[in-house]
């Protein structure tokens, strides 16, 4: 399960860490709030194509860390793990971009390569309540790591379903 975004000048953002509880998490505000940069943060970890221009006007790299709680997710340890890149009960995805329009991803400290990540950014995964939805991408291996079991939107009383784990 997400646990903790970090976002370090990003589109206007400047500095944010947003920790995140077991349960249903929704993020809400007027248009223009930042909702959306959240999720592009969040893609940008799980390593979605980066462009310099999200950068921060004024400053020279942008830094993007998600931080899973791996508890419960016996397949993405294993994977770590078989990729050498195990850490306690964690999995930390860390992103940085440059100006130059050079990018370097991390797993758990670790520099990883585009070929490594890929797991982590393969499939499309949508979730939607009530009328707004958001394309995540994760893949089987981590999906569970987002969302642990199905849950039903306040709002609407819509079930959105789990993703396998």
């Amino acid at each position: 399960m997400l646990i903790q975004l970090q976002i370090r000048n990003l589109a206007i953002v400047s500095s944010m860490e947003l920790e995140l509880l077991d349960g249903l998490t929704a993020l809400t505000g007027e248009t223009g709030a930042g909702k959306s940069i959240l999720i592009d943060a969040l893609g940008l970890a799980l390593g979605e194509r980066a462009d310099n221009g999200m950068i921060r006007a004024g400053s020279e790299r942008a830094e993007v860390t998600a931080v899973f709680d791996l508890i419960g997710q016996p397949a993405a340890s294993d994977w770590l793990k078989a990729q050498q890149l195990d850490e306690a009960d964690e999995c930390i995805l860390r992103r940085s971009l440059n100006r130059e329009g050079r990018s370097r991803a991390f797993i758990n400290g670790r520099t990883v390569t585009a070929s490594v990540r890929q797991p982590f950014s393969r499939d499309p995964r949508t979730a939607a309540c009530p009328s707004v939805t958001h394309k995540i991408e994760s893949s089987t291996l981590p999906a569970g790591c987002l969302w642990r079991s199905t849950r039903t939107c306040p709002a609407t009383g819509a079930t959105v379903p789990a993703l396998p784990g």
